[in-house]
């Protein structure tokens, strides 16, 4: 009888130990595309993955704002915070009424990357003093079912920092707004 409690312990911490690797290599992965209103937001920035993580004074880790009454208003903001690094991505998009792809910089998109909000390193605003070039693709504008979705890549650069150029790769969101 001894032996069936050795056995039956050992079967159960196998499951438990094999479904917590399981989750950790899901978290380091970037979420899949989808167009549902998944709340998702993934991308890699300078090949390193970047997800929304971490909480600071109740504000959400991702969120977003659509306004089509408002000059087609879509502002979209991360943080993540890891330890005491907290890094954010954010872009404030104007005149999206639709899907569509937005180029960049002919289009009304700002994409704004802080390395580490508290040593103000790699402070990537986007203004006329640095470079950006990339595009956004809006794949679901859904104003009946509040769903916005889409794909993005960008590159930043300004010459008036001392920071290497960032490459924002293989973006993606999925929000419920």
């Amino acid at each position: 009888m001894k032996k069936y409690y050795f056995v039956i312990i050992f079967i159960g911490s196998s499951f438990i130990f094999f479904s917590c690797k399981k989750s950790k290599i899901i978290e380091d992965q970037l979420p899949p595309i989808t167009q549902v209103g998944a709340n998702t937001f993934g991308c890699l920035i300078n090949g390193k993955l970047y997800t929304p993580k971490g909480f600071e004074q109740n504000k959400p880790n991702f969120d977003m704002i659509v306004d089509p009454n408002n000059n087609g208003n879509v502002d979209i903001r991360t943080f993540r915070k890891d330890g005491l690094k907290t890094s954010s991505l954010s872009f404030s998009c104007f005149n999206i009424f639709s899907s569509d792809i937005f180029i960049l910089p002919f289009s009304d998109i700002f994409p704004n990357y802080i390395d580490d909000i508290n040593s103000n390193v790699c402070y990537f605003v986007s203004s006329q003093n640095n470079f950006r070039k990339g595009s956004l693709k809006i794949t679901r504008y859904d104003l009946t079912n509040k769903i916005i979705s889409g794909t993005f890549e960008f590159t930043l650069f300004d010459s008036t920092i001392s920071c290497d150029t960032i490459h924002i790769t293989q973006g993606r969101f999925d929000k419920k707004f």
